[in-house]
């Protein structure tokens, strides 16, 4: 396989300073394997892109007009309003895996065609709003996702609709000109057709069971694990082998504490259990993006699971000793330190303790 002179470590090196970039607008800087805003290729001018992009992976072959894959890799990550977004570009069809929060999927959707070009396939690694909101801007592809993921996406109707006019508020504030004009487009085209919407707009059109499944995207190959409940229900883990990049959804918070959803089906033990299991489609060389959080390796995989033991390990202690419910909400343990999200931590232990005692 034809590959770039950007190994895995070089896209480490060249992407990490640009930050989680989970809120609208965007780093500047152009770096191969960094962030991609318009810079100058093989045959012109690429189009500007309206999320930070870290590009990695083979070169593709053969020019493609009008996008920027055509001058470069086959992957793509997509930064910015909710959850990572991958873009793998085929021969003739591109992978787009999670579609963020609404009302902004069509720009994510139009990224991906600058990006990539070719009719698109949509996965979402799992039913949360700010991987699926966006959904409804691929009307007329083909949407995957894991069976269980299917009632929980048609229960969110009303929140991608009040969350989109939060969107639409925030897309006033953004500093840059141009990102705010597209933003507040976006987003006001979306709540003018809201009332219209309905839960079959953001739905899957296809469904995968548990186990593991085999998708061929554009003449590339790839491999889909559900390794049972552990962010939520239906968490879809996407391997790229061609590319040797692993898409973990939101089993991997990296750099941040998770957000523990007790009602989606999330268990402190069945994540570290796919944890382990994403990490063993891992080698030295894998790049692996999280679901938020900046892209890692296996390591981020092994210190997500490894936050989860030094959790379990505590809140069990705590509760042997009679500690009370207050009690183990103050509980700190090392894997906490350095991590953003901490909003999340006090909710993360109540959801442990009430999965040990069982209540």
């Amino acid at each position: 396989m034809e590959r770039c002179d950007l190994g895995r470590r070089a896209v480490l090196r060249g992407g990490l300073g640009l930050g989680v970039a989970l809120a609208m607008g965007g780093a500047s800087g152009v770096a191969r394997g960094g962030a991609m805003r318009g810079t100058v290729g093989r045959g012109g001018r690429v189009p500007v892109m309206y999320y930070d992009l870290r590009a990695m992976g083979s070169l593709r072959r053969g020019y493609v007009p009008g996008t920027v894959g055509g001058y470069g890799q086959r992957v793509g990550v997509l930064f910015g309003d909710g959850g990572n977004t991958l873009v793998y570009a085929g021969d003739d069809a591109t992978l787009v895996v999670d579609s963020k929060i609404a009302p902004f999927g069509a720009l994510v959707r139009e990224d991906a065609r600058r990006f990539a070009g070719g009719t698109i396939t949509l996965l979402n690694t799992h039913h949360h709003a700010d991987h699926t909101g966006g959904n409804e801007a691929f009307a007329g592809c083909e949407i995957i996702a894991h069976e269980k993921a299917m009632p929980r996406i048609a229960s969110q109707l009303d929140r991608y609709k009040e969350g989109a006019v939060g969107g639409a508020q925030a897309a006033r504030n953004i500093e840059n000109e141009s990102k705010r004009a597209q933003a507040t487009a976006t987003a006001e085209a979306f709540v003018a057709k809201a009332d219209a919407l309905a839960a079959k707009d953001f739905t899957p059109t296809r469904t995968l069971g548990d186990g593991t499944s085999g998708l061929e995207v554009g003449g590339r190959k790839i491999v889909v694990h559900h390794f049972g409940a552990g962010h939520t229900d239906n968490d879809l883990v996407v391997h790229l082998p061609e590319e040797n990049v692993v898409h973990t959804g939101d089993l991997v918070f990296n750099g941040l504490h998770p957000f523990f959803d007790g009602p989606g089906g999330a268990t402190s033990e069945g994540w570290i259990r796919s944890l382990r299991k994403a990490a063993e489609l891992c080698d030295a060389e894998t790049v692996v993006v999280p679901g938020h959080g900046e892209i890692t390796d296996r390591a981020g995989i092994d210190s997500m699971a490894t936050y989860f033991e030094q959790v379990r390990d505590a809140v069990r202690g705590a509760i042997a000793a009679g500690k009370t419910e207050e009690e183990i909400r103050q509980i700190r343990v090392p894997a906490f330190e350095g991590r953003g999200f901490e909003q999340f931590a006090g909710r993360l232990l109540d959801w442990v303790r009430a999965e040990m005692v069982g209540g």
